[in-house]
């Protein structure tokens, strides 16, 4: 009841308390007894406005400044932002004993106040929404207040230099109040946030704990929106700055009163699990949640606002704030919709939460005059906690009701199933004995079945020894083989010797490969090309006045005998066995065309080997014809004039020249059998080899391969970047490189297609 009268105290010394005029004139207060509160309109007040911002309080109070003090105009707001003014203001004391009295200023972001100290000199004392609560003379989180001591039957003159550093128009708002009456004001006023704060706070830790308790998400919403608004209005009445963000006064002046915002965001939450409204009602629930996405949208907005231009956000904030009254307003005729007691209540508790806001709203946008708004609103608020206890309650009461009810029909059900199961158990008993007779029957079929089974098995394991030693030798004859078509090719170290640097990188699918690589070295008589120096008909003026004849360099060649290398990759037709057959033919048939006729031109090598190919696998028979062949590339290289000609059947050639990759075109026809009727053709390039060129001769095993996270084909793309990527180290490095990227595709797959790259640098 106590709190109820101070309440109704509060909002009487608000209303009936204005500005007493006739202790004010033009010149400042006049101090008749102690409780009086005095309060100077901006019209009264006595300014100068510092357009240079360089007036220190010695030439303000100089005598002959004094005339340059003015009143303001007629205008509303005849303070500009940005703009610094001082204010002369005379307090006059008819008292007979001396005072503290308190001096408060509006909205101000930076005011110093210079008080006479009797001695020709004056005192600073800080003030302002903007000053470190460390830096104001007087610690007050909200007001610009500031402890004046009047001396009896005195007067004094004192100076205010102030400005607002926002976009806000600047209201200095002078008033002034004895100390004990402000004090017992403020006293007042946190006796009222400590009845309201205690209440919040009391809902707070009992949602909370009923949180821990159920689990249920929408106490823990309901908990972080009274959290929310119990920061807003500590900030609001400055609690917070004065105690938590003393030191960050612009963090509570613009952000801090953006978390009735979270509140509202955590209070649509709250509403959609409080309701169910994701279960019972999906299209209403889609309507709250694009409400609350596009206010937190609409938040963000505003914040950005607020510091770009903060007049701007005063004045949309107000409207923003009523579109949210209304949007609730619309909310409150669905919430009616369902029926339910624990409904009614969080719309009851709505609707208090609407009226007070709206009554400060309304107040706020001049419709009527009102002192302490705020409190309107705090006191909806206060009613809809309460409301909003009685609700969770009922729900809570629902919650037991319905837990209540399901653990009696589950009860009903076991009794029904404790029924049914002993029905069932007489019958199961029932047909166990007839099935048992049956079961005794088949036993005895079954182990004359077992019988012949067993004799069955020793027939099989008989068979299965007999194909292990099948399979063993024919292991061990493929193993053999292997190591023949391992002999058949040049070592590595044979290779890599007869060049600048190299790597072989051999990989095949199975114990024999289909593919191959063939090195070969042909004493040929070839055309030495080299630069000469020769004379020619023409005449310059010598130094001595004699014509000379001019020099020019020429290339002349010379027979010269020379060893070509042949380096061939080669993939045959198939893999494993058949691919092996067809190497050892093609070494061979390479070996009786380079090494015995001589051929070095490498296009003639692919006709030559094409065509001996054919004629060993041609039978006049259609049906028995052997469909196999090979896809090659053919590189010769001459030494004494440094150029690489190259020939390449289906497979390229690749190589990295001044980190880029070319690529030299394969002719489209295989070696072998062909379905194409046309004559095979086999182009000859012709390469002028630089210095740290590198040529890579690959299979299609590579670019084949199957792996990688979605099993794909590594494809030619990603082989050429892996060759462009790796070409500026070491050969060796290269192919460690390379065989790393293959294993790390592959993984844990199987190998597709044996694998073959040789790798030069000439």
């Amino acid at each position: 009841m106590r709190l109820y009268h101070t309440f109704l105290f509060l909002a009487f010394i608000a209303l009936a308390c204005p500005a007493q005029a006739q202790n004010v004139d033009e010149y400042g207060f006049h101090l008749h007894n102690i409780e009086t509160r005095l309060e100077l309109s901006n019209a009264q007040l006595q300014f100068l406005e510092d357009k240079d911002r360089k007036l220190s309080i010695d030439e303000v109070s100089n005598e002959a400044m004094q005339a340059k003090f003015t009143h303001p105009t007629a205008a509303k707001e005849p303070f500009k932002p940005f703009t610094r003014y001082w204010l002369r203001i005379r307090l006059k004391s008819q008292l007979t004993v001396g005072s503290e009295w308190i001096l408060s200023l509006g909205r101000l972001t930076h005011a110093d106040v210079f008080l006479p100290n009797g001695e020709g000199k004056f005192l600073l004392e800080r003030t302002g929404q903007f000053i470190p609560t460390s830096e104001k003379t007087m610690k007050n989180g909200r007001y610009n207040v500031l402890k004046i001591f009047i001396n009896a039957k005195s007067e004094m003159m004192l100076y205010v230099k102030f400005e607002n550093q926002v976009n806000y128009p600047t209201d200095p708002k002078v008033k002034l109040w004895h100390e004990s009456e402000w004090q017992e004001g403020i006293n007042q006023n946190n006796l009222v946030q400590g009845f309201f704060q205690g209440l919040l706070w009391m809902m707070l830790m009992y949602n909370l704990l009923l949180f821990a308790t159920l689990g249920d998400r929408a106490y823990m919403y309901y908990v972080v929106y009274i959290l929310a608004t119990s920061v807003y209005f500590l900030d609001y009445h400055g609690h917070w700055s004065q105690y938590m963000m003393g030191e960050f006064p612009l963090v509570s002046y613009i952000v801090m009163p953006f978390t009735i915002h979270i509140a509202f965001v955590f209070y649509m939450y709250f509403m959609r699990y409080f309701l169910k409204t994701p279960e019972i009602m999906r299209k209403g629930d889609i309507f709250l949640q694009i409400v609350t996405y596009m206010f937190i949208l609409a938040t963000g907005g505003l914040m950005a606002l607020a510091f770009y231009d903060y007049a701007m956000y005063v004045m949309l904030e107000k409207y923003f704030n009523l579109a949210v009254e209304g949007t609730l307003l619309v909310m409150l005729l669905f919430i009616f919709t369902f029926g339910d007691s624990s409904a009614r209540y969080f719309a009851l508790g709505t609707a208090c939460m609407l009226l007070g806001g709206a009554v400060m709203l309304l107040a706020k946008l001049d419709y009527y005059d009102l002192a302490m708004k705020i409190y309107y609103f705090q006191w909806g608020i206060g009613l809809q906690v309460l409301v909003f206890s009685v609700a969770l309650s009922e729900r809570f009461k629902q919650s037991e009701q319905d837990k209540q009810r399901m653990q009696r029909r589950l009860i009903d059900q076991l009794q029904e199933n404790h029924v049914l199961h002993t029905k069932v158990q007489r019958e199961l008993e029932a047909k166990v004995s007839e099935r048992t007779f049956e079961i005794e029957n088949q036993r005895v079929i079954l182990q004359e079945k077992t019988q012949e089974i067993e004799l069955q098995n020793s027939e099989i394991n008989a068979q299965k020894h007999k194909l292990e030693h099948t399979n063993k030798h024919i292991t061990d004859s493929i193993t053999y083989a292997s190591r023949i078509q391992t002999a058949m090719l040049y070592a590595y170290t044979q290779i890599e010797t007869r060049f600048k640097d190299s790597f072989i990188f051999f990989k095949p699918k199975d114990i024999v490969s289909g593919d191959f690589y063939w090195y070969g070295e042909v004493a040929s008589l070839i055309k030495r090309e080299r630069p000469v120096m020769q004379v020619n008909s023409s005449y310059t003026q010598g130094r001595f006045g004699r014509s000379l004849p001019l020099p020019q360099q020429v290339a002349q060649s010379q027979n010269v005998m020379s060893n070509l290398k042949v380096v061939i990759s080669a993939d045959c037709t198939g893999h494993g066995v058949p691919g092996a057959f067809m190497t050892v033919l093609g070494n061979a048939i390479l070996n009786e065309v380079v090494n015995e006729n001589r051929v070095t031109e490498p296009d003639e090598i692919l006709y030559e080997l094409d065509k001996k190919i054919m004629a060993m696998l041609h039978r006049e028979d259609e049906e028995k014809q052997i469909q196999d062949g090979m896809d090659i590339i053919v590189m010769v290289y001459d030494n004494e004039n440094n150029k690489l000609s190259v020939s390449c059947a289906k497979n390229p050639l690749y190589y990295v020249r001044d980190f880029e990759l070319h690529t030299i075109a394969a002719s489209k026809s295989s070696i072998g059998h062909s379905s194409r009727n046309k004559a095979k053709t086999f182009d000859k390039h012709i390469i002028q080899v630089q210095q740290d060129d590198i040529f890579y001769a690959t299979s299609d095993g590579f670019q084949d391969q199957f792996g990688g996270a979605d099993n794909r084909k590594y494809m030619t793309k990603n082989m050429k970047e892996l060759f462009l990527k790796v070409s500026h180290l070491p050969m060796k490095a290269q192919k460690d490189k390379i065989e790393e990227e293959f294993v790390a595709w592959k993984g844990e797959g199987v190998q597709t297609d044996d694998v073959v790259i040789v790798g030069i640098k000439f």
